[in-house]
């Protein structure tokens, strides 16, 4: 490449050939102009820059003229139609205009010119006022327009001015949501500005009614049967899509629905049956019934095939979590809950079996674990003997025990999500889940709020660290506190003491979570937070672990989370490629910042709500910690310093340790036979300067050692104990760290 463009400027190939050989014969340089990320393709990273501006700006002419033949063919192919599909935009509204010209009344995705039309877009600087100017003479119909709109959604937001219908582009993208089985990541990022169901739900039959709520109203009926129409030009899920339409808007009867679930076990009917309206007259009973023939559809499905059988699971999920939207319940887990405490009753009145001497116990530990214990003659044993293993009541009670099992794990991530989004619950429905042995052995160890007071719930009320009885009414309402409340309240510092004095083992990090707020310096530059500006991260790792955290990744702003319910969207911004490593050096972290959904205007951080703002800084400081850039310490996080100085704090006071201080990263030790200094982020134990081999068996702090939260860290398992050894060194028997202390 380098050749033929030395080659050209010293006037051996003329401009044709320039072209010919540069683009027509090496078509990856096509792909290179065209596709963000061929620009990684290390084969053009040695061409000069300067050499690199001249090829951009004959490319642009060359990709004008190739469009100017193709645009006057005829219907047979020109010399450059087998390069118009190397072109990912076409972008101008002539070219669209132009391109409908040449259509005229043929279908949209039939005629030659179809795909061109499904690549334009609109230039940056072109507005509105030049797209009407340029629509005016096409002299389309409503139907045509509408059908246009479905075809290229990228144009619809202008085409519903056109029309003088508001929000045409919400209505467009909903059906591009539920009825493409894949689309790009413009479009993932777009749809997720709409509704907070990930794009992978959409995938398997989701539904997001609160969106079809929305722009349904503002279509009207006429509109909306034409949209559901051209939904075949989405990929592949158009029928899904048209039931679906017709189930919420009562064309097609219940009972039609239910007769197609029971006979066919048609999939896509069940994912519908959560969508038609509850009964006026008795919705409770109409969702009871709901919930069981979907519960009864999942334990029909054992007697088929696996392939069938997780199908079917996953058509139950997806109706499950529709039924809960229709019911008003912010996801299916908590319908479950609502649902199932009955069913947990029942599971748990049977949760004991005797055969001859032999007894079989199904419990549910302080923690909420569920566990079968055997006992034979009153003595315990290790197992379920096996001549009672294929008893159909055993098989039962043990299907009960891997379904509670289960549920312990969905609990969790319910109530924690539940803390993260502030969700409120009312005093009926905080006695309702306390009513569930799982959720009550997980829920009573954590900290409720309602107003400006706390405590924990016992029995009918909430009870604070003293023990007495926080005032509240029925009609309070609850939610389970987030250290941003706690700290308000200058309480936060109790439920840590308390925490340790009483051994309180919470199911996540509630008391002991990280908290963030806006600092001085925030405060002042009002819309960028820059605390952690200059840290290198590495792409890939950055990536996974902010996925799993409701995080998602956008080709032109880079990695971004929606907070639908609050109204934000959170970005973190770096001069990265999100999408491969990369090549020559890791990125930097430049500034997080948020915005608002309404006008996409920056937010200040002081008007962000504080909770939001903490947990988007804490998976920062995670990303920091976890997916840094050698040179900077992995364990250093602010954040984590801060906690396992409170941890160590309280465990000092917790063994009565005397001759431990705190200070910064370090815990001070004054042992009898030295002073010692343990790094609150590495772990690493130094005496006057020289470092300490002691080496950790993590697996054996597990059980040993308290910590207050399940999911314990073991590094901070491995200071405590380090902390304790050594304050505690005229009792170290261990000859190998005796000589390195008494440098021997």
């Amino acid at each position: 490449n380098t050749f033929v463009i030395r080659l050209y400027r010293e006037g051996v190939l003329n401009e044709h050939d320039f072209f010919y050989h540069l683009f027509l014969e090496c078509r990856s340089m096509m792909k290179y102009f065209e596709n963000e990320k061929s620009k990684r393709e290390d084969s053009f990273s040695k061409i000069p820059e300067e050499s690199m501006a001249l090829l951009m700006r004959n490319y642009a002419q060359l990709k004008e003229n190739f469009l100017e033949v193709e645009l006057a063919r005829g219907d047979l192919k020109t010399e450059v139609s087998d390069y118009i599909c190397y072109f990912s935009k076409i972008e101008g509204i002539d070219y669209f205009r132009r391109i409908l010209v040449l259509i005229g009344k043929s279908k949209l995705n039939t005629h030659t010119f179809s795909s061109m039309l499904s690549k334009t877009h609109a230039k940056k600087e072109e507005t509105f006022e030049k797209f009407e100017e340029a629509v005016n003479e096409l002299r389309l119909s409503r139907k045509r327009w509408l059908e246009i709109a479905m075809y290229v959604p990228q144009w619809s937001e202008w085409i519903g001015r056109v029309l003088k219908l508001e929000n045409l582009k919400g209505a467009v993208y909903w059906f591009q949501a539920h009825a493409s089985y894949s689309m790009s990541n413009e479009k993932k990022s777009l749809i997720g500005r709409y509704s907070n169901i990930s794009i992978k739900d959409f995938g398997r039959g989701a539904l997001d009614l609160d969106w079809f709520n929305k722009v349904y109203p503002q279509i009207g009926k006429a509109n909306w049967s034409t949209l559901t129409e051209f939904a075949k030009y989405t990929q592949g899920g158009h029928r899904l899509v048209k039931l679906y339409s017709s189930i919420i808007l009562k064309e097609i009867k219940i009972r039609e629905i239910n007769q197609k679930i029971k006979t066919k076990r048609d999939k896509d009917y069940l994912r519908g049956l959560g969508l038609v309206p509850l009964s006026a007259k008795n919705p409770q009973k109409d969702l009871l019934t709901r919930y069981n023939l979907m519960q009864t559809f999942l334990k029909e499905s054992k007697q088929f095939g696996s392939q069938r059988q997780e199908s079917e699971k996953n058509a139950v999920e997806i109706a499950m979590d529709n039924l809960s939207r229709t019911a008003g319940y912010s996801d299916s887990i908590r319908l479950s809950l609502a649902m199932e405490a009955k069913a947990t009753k029942e599971i748990m009145q049977k949760a004991i079996l005797k055969f001859d001497e032999v007894v079989l116990e199904l419990k549910i530990n302080d923690f909420g674990k569920a566990d079968i214990f055997v006992s034979k003659k009153g003595k315990s044993q290790k197992s379920i003997p096996s001549k009672y293993k294929k008893d159909k009541a055993v098989k039962e009670l043990v299907a009960n025990k891997n379904y509670l099992k289960k549920q312990y794990s969905r609990i969790i991530k319910f109530l924690e999500a539940s803390m993260l989004s502030q969700e409120l619950f009312s005093f009926e429905e905080v006695a309702m889940l306390m009513q569930h042995p799982v959720v009550k052995a997980l829920l009573s160890k954590l900290v409720l709020q309602s107003a400006d007071k706390s405590g924990f719930w016992k029995e009918d009320c909430l009870v604070d660290i003293e023990g007495n009885r926080v005032e509240s009414r029925e009609a309070d309402m609850f939610m389970i506190a987030h250290p941003v409340h706690l700290n308000k309240q200058k309480v936060w510092s109790d439920y840590q003491k308390y925490a340790f004095d009483n051994e309180l083992v919470q199911p996540f990090k509630q008391i002991f979570r990280e908290l963030y707020l806006v600092t001085e310096d925030e405060k002042e530059k009002a819309i960028h937070s820059k605390r952690y500006e200059g840290h290198q991260i590495q792409v890939q790792k950055t990536v996974a672990l902010l996925k799993t955290r409701g995080w998602k990744v956008d080709y032109d702003e880079g990695l971004h989370k929606v907070f639908h319910k609050e109204g934000y969207v959170a970005r973190i911004y770096a001069m990265a490629d999100w999408f491969s490593p990369s090549d020559v050096e890791a990125p930097t972290l430049e500034h997080v910042s948020f915005e608002s959904i309404k006008d996409y205007k920056n937010v200040k951080l002081i008007d962000v709500d504080e909770v939001l703002f903490s947990e988007v800084m804490r998976d920062v400081d995670l990303v920091v910690s976890v997916a840094h850039v050698g040179g900077v310490d992995p364990e250093a996080s602010h954040s984590t310093l801060e906690m396992r100085a409170v941890l160590a704090k309280e465990s000092a006071r917790l063994f009565k340790l005397d001759n431990i201080e705190v200070k910064k990263r370090h815990v001070i030790i004054k042992g009898k036979l030295a002073t010692y200094s343990i790094h609150l982020g590495s772990g690493m134990v130094s005496k006057d300067g020289l470092s300490l081999s002691i080496i950790p068996v993590h697996s054996q702090h597990r059980g040993r050692l308290f910590l207050p939260f399940i999911d314990d860290d073991p590094k901070s398992a491995e200071i405590i104990s380090k902390m304790k050894l050594l304050a505690e060194d005229d009792k170290i028997q261990d000859p190998t760290v005796l000589s390195q202390i008494l440098g021997k």
